[in-house]
């Protein structure tokens, strides 16, 4: 009878012969663009960046009250409410950008509303070579 797996250290493993494909590790977060907002009633850096996910970003924002934020590239359009702090850790709120086109140049439009009110807006970049 043939073996079909071999015991290891890890456990149960498919034999060498056996696997097919590309075996690699997650691809880390690289960050396409950033923008850092300073003065006024908002505060912080907002990150654009690709993980193995797809495109997301990251806010580190500093306001007195919550932000609603809206984000806006090609057709699709998100709106996130009540960011005002760092997540969990003191890490920045990511938010996934699920269904937005990930491929080729395009713009990233953000507009921050505090009490519906527009405050700021910033703009991020994906290069044609991301």
């Amino acid at each position: 009878m043939p073996q079909s797996s071999r015991a290891s250290l890890d456990g149960q493993r498919p034999g060498s012969a056996e696997l097919a494909g590309t075996i690699t590790a997650p691809r880390a977060p690289v960050t396409i663009d950033a923008v850092r907002l300073n003065g006024g009633p908002l505060t912080g850096r907002v990150s654009l960046y690709r993980d193995a996910r797809g495109l997301a970003l990251a806010f580190d924002l500093a306001t007195n009250a919550p932000v609603d934020v809206i984000i806006v590239s090609g057709e699709h359009t998100l709106r996130v409410s009540g960011l005002n702090q760092k997540g969990s850790g003191g890490a920045p709120t990511e938010v996934a950008l699920a269904g937005f086109d990930t491929d080729g140049p395009q713009t990233v439009d953000i507009t921050f509303l505090l009490s519906g009110r527009e405050v700021r807006s910033a703009t991020l970049r994906v290069r044609a070579d991301h």
